[in-house]
């Protein structure tokens, strides 16, 4: 197939007369400028311009849509990160995976009708509703690229995502996706973990049971090689183990420390540029022990 427009922008700026072949499975083969319009060719009725790549997507938060931007949150007090999170996890709870797949496909199909042809898709979500691993532990991520293969179906557009270095999870096949398609980063699924049924706990005790988990979650945290992120994905999880859901107007001791310690982990999972961040993971994990000893 032939494309030919009369405005189109190359690496080189604004081109006029050019004619684009494509191959039968999607590729571009050549770039032709001052080229001249042949009777077979599809006609572009305006400037043509690359697609555009949508670097950042959580294609599930797609369903949020319109569901948490409350400037007052529920039970009062103003909104935040944290309200929103809470949000979205009571969202992710009613959520099994046929839904998953079709919020991702939802999501994809507007990416394209809004000129978006690629995608890097961060994908952080890895468990059921229950907190528990699914038998495939890559099932929601076979999801997120069964999704972006039905809205890209009819575009002939691929990559190869055959292997996840990161969790060492095969992906069968060829996934397609849309335009140069998926990077499927699959955060460690311990993130996932933190969707546990923490509200049911909100001002009980924690069981001792529980201060130990979280006590020999935060050992790990602190002491075992793992990236910045499954570090406060731990600690996170210790913390709502120990002490449940911290309400935003909580103004006791424990409380405050709790906001800080979770606000540390905030900012140790998703600082860019943290140089060399075991010292700080170490820090974390053993100020979140002294807070869990001290009042769970």
């Amino acid at each position: 197939m032939r494309i030919f427009a009369d405005h189109v922008l190359l690496p080189g700026g604004w081109t006029r007369n050019v004619a684009i072949t494509i191959s039968v499975d999607g590729y571009i083969l050549q770039v032709q400028p001052d080229a001249v319009a042949g009777a077979d060719d599809v006609r572009v009725a305006g400037p043509l311009v690359p697609g555009m790549p949508n670097l950042h997507s959580h294609a599930f938060q797609r369903a949020l849509a319109g569901r948490t931007g409350r400037a007052v949150a529920p039970g009062g007090g103003t909104g935040s990160f944290w309200t929103w999170r809470a949000a979205m996890y009571a969202f992710l709870d009613r959520v099994d995976p046929d839904g998953f797949e079709a919020i991702a496909t939802q999501c994809y199909v507007e990416m394209l009708k809004a000129g978006y042809t690629s995608v890097a898709e961060f994908h952080y979500v890895h468990h059921d509703p229950r907190g528990w691993a699914y038998t495939d532990p890559a099932e929601l991520a076979h999801r997120i690229v069964a999704g972006a293969a039905r809205a890209g179906g009819a575009l002939p557009l691929r990559t190869d995502l055959d292997r996840l270095p990161a969790a060492g999870l095969a992906l069968s096949g060829r996934a397609v996706a849309l335009g140069a398609g998926v990077a499927l980063l699959l955060h460690a699924g311990l993130w996932g973990a933190g969707r546990l049924r923490r509200g049911a706990r909100r001002g009980r005790a924690a069981s001792s049971r529980s201060v130990r988990a979280a006590l020999r979650d935060l050992e790990r945290a602190g002491s075992e090689p793992m990236s910045k992120e499954q570090a406060a994905s731990l600690v996170e999880k210790a913390l709502h183990e120990a002490f449940g859901e911290i309400a935003e107007d909580d103004e006791s001791e424990a409380g405050r420390a709790v906001r800080a310690l979770l606000d540390d982990v905030h900012f140790v999972r998703y600082a860019p540029q943290l140089g060399e961040y075991r010292d700080k993971v170490r820090d974390l994990a053993a100020r979140a022990a002294d807070a869990v000893r001290r009042w769970a």
